[in-house]
């Protein structure tokens, strides 16, 4: 064999073996526990519910792999002693070991029937109904202004 083709025959070699061992090496990386949570939260659509200093210096590595939401909650309880407790869907709530704290309390739902006034409903899915002939008077005004009151719901400005 030419010695030119020796050499490149060796080059390739090692250049291949090289690629086999950076492949197996662990590329999960320490990553804050409030950065991994963001992450999560944008990969799964869901929320995160916690106190800050409940995960303060808290580093974790998270999986290379997808996990389901439930096997990725257990990986995450046992890698940070912490209690990860489904409310909804789509919230989690994150708490300490601690034993003063008590179970979560689920409360009945209120439905709010009059906001600000009369003829101001709030529905569940944040829908506000404006009935203008049952709109009663503001707090400070003489009569009902549906002006007025249109203006003091959230959201809502007037330029002038």
């Amino acid at each position: 064999m030419n010695k030119t083709k020796v050499i490149h025959l060796l080059f390739l070699c090692f250049f291949f073996i090289s690629l086999s061992i950076t492949s197996q090496t662990n590329k999960e990386k320490p990553t804050p526990l409030t950065e991994a949570l963001n992450e999560i939260e944008e990969l799964y659509n869901i929320s995160f519910s916690y106190a800050d200093e409940n995960l303060e210096g808290k580093i974790i590595n998270l999986p290379s792999i997808i996990l389901s939401i439930d096997a990725l909650l257990i990986y995450l309880s046992s890698k940070t002693d912490l209690i990860f407790e489904r409310i909804s869907s789509k919230t989690i709530v994150i708490r300490t070991n601690d034993s003063n704290f008590f179970d979560t309390q689920f409360l009945e739902e209120i439905i709010v029937t009059e906001f600000l006034t009369k003829g101001i409903a709030l529905k569940d899915d944040g829908v506000t109904i404006l009935r203008p002939l049952k709109i009663g008077s503001l707090p400070g005004l003489i009569e009902p202004d549906v002006l007025q009151t249109v203006q003091a719901l959230p959201g809502i400005t007037s330029v002038d």
